[in-house]
């Protein structure tokens, strides 16, 4: 297939030991008629995971063999600690979907995080709890006891949903709440913005859509802080209800930016520049 379609590219987005097997495998059957690159996802935060760092060293021994071509990261600073890296951070892009946020979203709030110390569920949970609007909120992880010290009463814990339902639930939510402890580019963020929903997040640091009204509308400084995070919900849902028209053109100027950066990003990671 690959050699009928003239494929030249491969990009292996984060790793793991079958995609290493397949890499090789690739090599060996295309020779250099292919450029094989590894798009590295992981920040230092996630070292603590033996998993991360024996991938990072396949990686680098892939890259010496001759097997990889290129790595790149899309974590800002990911060179600092991922040897053989293109220093050109790479930008996600969200999915082009058919599913828009509605002129009218439901009235709910979705939080689609782990119960994992790093994603920091419960602070997402008690800062939409404490929301002057008093939306539902829809998870689709159990806060464990919570409810013996927190009213969880609009609570909905909503079953496994597949990727249609997920999107569909992203782009009928007022605002998603993923503002967890270390990420490089959330998957759920770019995926909000493409159903043209808002999302709260930590601070990413990326350049350029850093400056960005979206970005420091949506951007919470400290996660960890309820209180804050509450502030920063209430400020997006007042926004919503009052001026819709600006927060959607925030979103169309955020989308159209990321996109030209991706793009851009991977031409220079591929040399079609």
């Amino acid at each position: 297939f690959l050699e009928d379609k003239k494929t030249r590219h491969i990009i292996f987005q984060a790793y793991s030991s079958e995609a290493a097997e397949l890499a090789a495998l690739l090599r060996k059957k295309l020779g250099e008629n292919v450029s094989i690159y590894n798009v590295s996802h992981v920040s230092s935060s996630q070292l603590k995971y033996h998993f991360e760092i024996e991938m990072i060293k396949v990686v680098n021994e892939q890259i010496e063999s001759g097997i990889i071509n290129r790595r790149a990261s899309v974590k800002p600073g990911g060179a600092d600690f991922l040897s053989k890296c293109n220093e050109n951070l790479i930008y996600n892009c969200g999915p082009a979907l058919v599913h828009r946020a509605p002129e009218m979203a439901s009235e709910f709030v979705f939080i689609p995080l782990e119960n994992l110390f790093r994603k920091n569920l419960y602070t997402n949970l008690i800062a939409a709890v404490n929301s002057k609007h008093q939306m539902p909120i829809k998870m689709i992880n159990t806060p464990s006891f919570i409810s013996d010290i927190l009213d969880i009463s609009k609570v909905e814990i909503v079953p496994f949903l597949n990727r249609e339902d997920m999107f569909s639930t992203l782009a009928g939510a007022q605002v998603v709440l993923n503002g967890s402890f270390a990420e490089c580019q959330p998957m759920i963020h770019l995926e909000s913005i493409a159903c043209g929903t808002p999302c709260l997040t930590g601070v990413l640091g990326l350049p350029v859509l850093r400056d960005l009204p979206l970005t420091r509308l949506t951007e919470v400084a400290a996660p960890d802080n309820s209180r804050l995070m509450t502030e920063r919900l209430d400020e997006v849902l007042d926004i919503r209800k009052n001026d819709a028209q600006k927060l959607r053109s925030m979103i169309s100027e955020y989308e159209a930016k990321a996109l030209d950066l991706s793009l851009n990003s991977y031409k220079q990671l591929l040399d079609l520049t």
